[in-house]
């Protein structure tokens, strides 16, 4: 049923349920978000069931607060949409790709936080370097179950550009000793700002695109992959998956790529050892082919160290908002993951957020850098009257300590010191900027 609002102007319609009313101007991952959901109809009705009771559903009794639904749930969710419409080896590639995407979205869209860092404050930040101590630990005070970092221009290297990432931490069995959990990341990137040798890596780890690329090259045979590249779209997307196995960050990515050449090996070996009983066979053609998809040989060193590269530098943006006292601005954070978590113990409905929150990160911090910044260059470029040290930066840089008393249990605390500005006259009043967030920033896709 639809009310009529009066009023002294132009008579407007308002349905009287709210969460009908569509809005036009979606975001970028609002966008991602309804793809996927057009792609799996209904499939967050079955993410609430699972959630609500994941005993009779799943048979898993509990996983801890700080995942909304474990990877191995969702997968299993979507083997229902998979396995009749697609072929066995297709449904495999395919709901492990999609899965890992559908177990961030399913997550943030309870929040639908997006984080907007500063350009300076961003700059800064993916200069920083982790340090080796830096606990895994932090990770899991992330501020909601899964969040959406904003990043339009950064490239991840030449020619790779993003429009931003989700984040979130998986539990697949960790309090059962079972498996360690996952920081997954999904990252979306501009396919404008790519060029054609990533685009063609971008296409080889999407299973829809590659099914795409091959129908289009079957119709046409003097069609090469360059052919066929994805360029018109506005998003493409890859997925990362870092299991959180050792006490730091560092040591959690140096014992995964142990683990992952050990496996490629393995798996390798296996591979080579395949005796064919009946070539005709779907089961054995279908474990060659898994095999062969997901134990490859041996990664080159070029790729190895993009990984590396990525995984650091995705993990310094997301740590920052995970530190005691971020530069945070826009309202009280955790509040709506809070209001979902006190109505799922009150057992009444819980309903996804209707739209996004947008929070400004850094900003202030950004503004003070460029202050600093100006008064380094008006410094230095004294003529000798100047100070005698040079004006200059010490770099940013993360900083761990312990807090409290000293005869009672202390608190580990994480924090980022920025770029700290050694031998400048510092200005007794800093001008903070202010940025005006709007609700349609991403149907620029900028």
């Amino acid at each position: 049923m639809v009310k009529r609002l009066k009023t002294a102007g132009p008579k407007f319609q308002f349905a009287t349920h709210l969460r009908a009313a569509q809005r036009k101007d979606l975001t970028l991952p609002e966008r991602v978000l309804n793809d996927f959901a057009k792609k799996y109809e209904g499939v967050w009705k079955h993410t609430e069931i699972v959630r609500k009771d994941p005993v009779t559903t799943m048979g898993v009794d509990r996983w801890e607060p700080w995942c909304f639904l474990p990877w191995g749930c969702m997968s299993a969710i979507l083997e229902s949409y998979t396995r009749h419409k697609y072929t066995y080896d297709e449904a495999i590639r395919i709901q492990n790709s999609d899965s890992k995407l559908g177990t961030a979205l399913c997550a943030w869209r309870m929040t639908k936080g997006v984080y907007h860092f500063d350009d300076e404050m961003l700059k800064e930040l993916c200069s920083s370097s982790l340090k080796d101590e830096v606990a895994t630990e932090f990770l899991f005070r992330m501020p909601e179950w899964g969040v959406y970092i904003s990043t339009p221009g950064l490239d991840l290297h030449e020619g790779f550009r993003m429009h931003g990432f989700f984040a979130v931490v998986d539990d697949e069995g960790s309090d059962r000793g079972l498996f360690a959990p996952v920081l997954r990341i999904e990252v979306i990137v501009d396919p404008r700002g790519c060029n054609d040798s990533n685009l063609l890596m971008l296409l080889s780890m999407d299973p829809d695109l590659i099914m795409e690329a091959e129908e289009k090259m079957e119709a046409d045979h003097s069609l090469t992959a360059l052919d066929v590249i994805p360029r018109d779209k506005e998003y493409l997307r890859f997925s990362i998956s870092v299991p959180l196995i050792g006490k730091t960050i560092s040591e959690s990515l140096e014992i995964s790529e142990r683990e992952k050449a050990a496996q490629r090996a393995k798996h390798e070996k296996v591979r080579n050892n395949l005796v064919p009983i009946d070539s005709k066979s779907q089961g054995y053609l279908a474990s060659a082919e898994i095999v062969e998809e997901h134990f490859s040989p041996e990664l080159d060193d070029e790729t190895k160290q993009f990984i590396v590269n990525t995984n650091l530098l995705l993990i310094n943006i997301l740590m920052y908002i995970c530190s005691d006292e971020p530069d945070i601005q826009g309202g009280t954070i955790g509040e709506r993951k809070a209001s979902v978590v006190k109505a799922e113990k009150e057992k009444k409905k819980v309903y996804s957020a209707d739209r996004v929150t947008e929070w400004n990160v850094g900003f202030r911090i950004g503004a003070d850098l460029r202050k600093a910044k100006e008064d380094w260059e008006k410094e230095s470029a004294s003529d000798g009257n100047g100070p005698k040290m040079r004006p200059h930066f010490r770099k940013s840089h993360w900083h761990m300590y312990w807090t409290g008393p000293k005869d009672k249990p202390q608190k580990h605390c994480f924090k980022w010191l920025w770029p700290i500005p050694v031998n400048v006259n510092k200005a007794d009043d800093v001008i903070t900027t202010a940025h005006l967030v709007s609700s349609g920033i991403y149907g620029r896709s900028t």
